[in-house]
């Protein structure tokens, strides 16, 4: 059998597609040597642009609060990264990216206890801050840290974007479970913070002539509560029924298009992407992701047991729920599209009311639909992976639940929808899984704090969490980061139809056990932590040679584990020959 390597090398010079050898099933064998390489990468030989670590800030915590997604102020060249632990937001200096350092905080604790999202635009920080379950407060600063406006109190306040053009803020307002009740009783919401003809300038120097003053909408979705089976028959997934429309909706990630027009909101455990007129301060559209199916060869397959001692990428009679959490709109008007890392979400399995993951081995299968049964639901192939307990069966007449089809949390890919339709225009495939089983084999789907091989197999693989965009000279990248084994992937998507592979890099050292050399999670790191590398990525962005402070174009990858923030060079490859 040909090494990955020799497949992925073959493919890309040739231009065929990746998917297409999924049913190859190809399998390496889990070494078990040390010395690897650190950081590890893997790079297409028709790479155009690769990436370089080159600096990291530690914040000193081996942490289990997950920080705030990275920002970046070209003016003052300061990267900001919200923080649980230290309750405020940390303020690099990257003027030199290979000495990131801590100038000062803001401190957030007048305002609560834990950063939940955070923005900037020409100066001003948006950033949403938890009181107490359920509780939030939105409050501006400026990037010396001085108070612009708020507290706001918007309660259950996620995520915070600027539009591009500067006229409003946008904070999702998460439905679905209630956090004291375990009930389904929280609504789904959107606020539009309006916020005029802002001075800038002004507000950047703290002056009072900024006068920063936001006027806040809430839209809801009650216009959509009478279309429920409307919108279940189009594959929205509503799963409570006694619930409405808004508390089945778990919003995650968000992004306002180019032209400042629309938010696109993911809402996971929905399956699909929220569409929000900013305008007419109306949600417009529900659009759900359907499904890939993982048995067809062209659609790539996973691996999807920790107890079968190899990597076995291969099809299997799944299907997978794309159910993304990062996305990142390209473009606008009719020709907008959505880029998605489908991480997976299947509804809280720690919910004592409402449970719904289960494995394949705790289920009947239907012998039509499965007539090897006996064999998938072997631990060494499906019968360990956690799939949805409430999709894909019928009721026998005793009552009993019987499965004629397996829908999983996550496709495990990077995606390319329409931003008007939601049809799928692309998809990665295996390319995930095949690039770390090529890159780091003897740690294969790693655990973010533990060197497990194979581990997180049937649990959402390498858990690809979020996504960000950027233009390099006449061609556009996505940049993806997955938070369990870590790393960064790079393609090229130029052509939105056909997404390029450009390197694999993680820069998390394999040669050391991180609970060994870190200590305990949610305490101060051990001295020597460093040793371990990145752990557990969380937020990506990219800073355009434009604004960088090297005239290069820099990414900057924020953790929570190592409680770490990385900036790599983007540098460009010579043709390949």
């Amino acid at each position: 059998m040909q090494s990955l390597k020799r497949i992925l090398t073959l493919l890309l010079i040739t231009g065929a597609s990746l998917l297409s050898l999924a049913s190859t099933s190809p399998e390496v064998n889990a070494l078990h040597s040390t010395d690897l390489d650190w950081p590890v990468s893997l790079v297409s030989d028709e790479a155009a642009i690769k990436l370089t670590p080159i600096g990291t800030y530690r914040g000193g915590m081996y942490s289990k609060i997950t920080p705030t997604q990275a920002r970046y102020d070209p003016e003052t060249r300061r990267v900001f990264v919200g923080s649980g632990d230290r309750h405020a937001i940390d303020v690099l200096d990257i003027s030199d990216p290979t000495n990131p350092y801590k100038i000062y905080d803001i401190d957030l604790s007048p305002y609560g206890i834990e950063p939940n999202g955070l923005a900037i635009h020409h100066g001003v920080i948006g950033v949403t801050v938890k009181v107490s379950p359920g509780v939030e407060n939105v409050v501006f600063f400026n990037v010396s840290g001085k108070l612009l406006a708020g507290p706001i109190g918007i309660n259950r306040a996620s995520k915070i974007e600027f539009t591009p053009n500067g006229k409003q803020a946008i904070v999702t307002i998460s439905g679905g479970l209630d956090p004291t009740n375990h009930y389904y009783s929280d609504e789904a919401a959107v606020a539009i913070l309006d916020l005029g003809n802002v001075n800038w300038g002004a507000c950047r120097q703290g002056s009072p002539k900024c006068k920063f003053s936001p006027s806040v909408t809430i839209v809801d979705f009650r216009d959509f509560n009478n279309k429920r089976d409307e919108l279940i028959a189009a594959g929205v997934r509503l799963l409570d029924p006694t619930a409405t429309i808004a508390q089945n909706l778990e919003t995650s990630g968000m992004g306002i298009s180019e032209d400042s027009k629309f938010a696109f909101i993911s809402a996971p455990e929905a399956n699909s992407i929220i569409v929000v007129d900013l305008k007419n301060h109306q949600v417009t559209k529900l659009l759900p992701l359907g499904y890939k199916d993982m048995n067809l060869p062209g659609n790539g397959g996973f691996d999807a047991s920790d107890k079968d001692g190899k990597i076995n990428i291969r099809n299997w009679p799944v299907r997978a729920l794309y159910q993304p959490k990062g996305i990142w709109p390209m473009g606008g008007g009719n020709d907008i599209l959505i880029v998605t890392a489908n991480e997976g979400n299947l509804r809280d399995k720690k919910n004592p009311i409402f449970q719904e993951e289960i494995r394949v081995s705790d289920i009947t299968l239907d012998p039509v639909a499965f007539p090897n049964a006996t064999f998938l639901k072997d631990k060494e192939n499906l019968g360990r992976l956690g799939v949805s307990a409430v999709s894909g069966y019928y009721i026998k007449e005793d009552g009993s639940l019987v499965y004629n089809a397996l829908y999983m949390g996550g496709a495990r890919s990077m995606s390319i929808f329409s931003g008007i339709d939601g049809h799928l225009v692309s998809d990665t495939g295996a390319e995930l899984e095949l690039t770390t089983a090529e890159a780091v084999p003897q740690y294969f789907n790693s655990p973010s704090t533990a060197n497990i091989f194979d581990n997180r197999s049937p649990k959402k693989g390498p858990e690809f969490e979020n996504i960000t965009v950027g233009l390099i000279g006449d061609r556009r990248y996505a940049f993806g980061i997955a938070e369990r084994i870590g790393g960064v992937w790079i393609y090229d998507i130029t052509d939105p139809g056909k997404a390029v592979f450009q390197q694999y890099i993680n820069n998390r050292n394999f040669n050391v056990s991180p609970n060994a050399v870190c200590g305990v999670q949610g305490t101060p790191a051990l001295p020597g932590c460093e040793i371990a590398g990145d752990l557990e990525p969380e937020g990506v962005c990219f800073i355009s040679a434009e604004d960088s402070p090297t005239g290069q174009p820099l990414l900057v990858v924020n953790h929570e584990a190592s409680d770490s923030t990385t900036l790599y060079r983007i540098e460009h490859l010579p043709p390949a020959r």
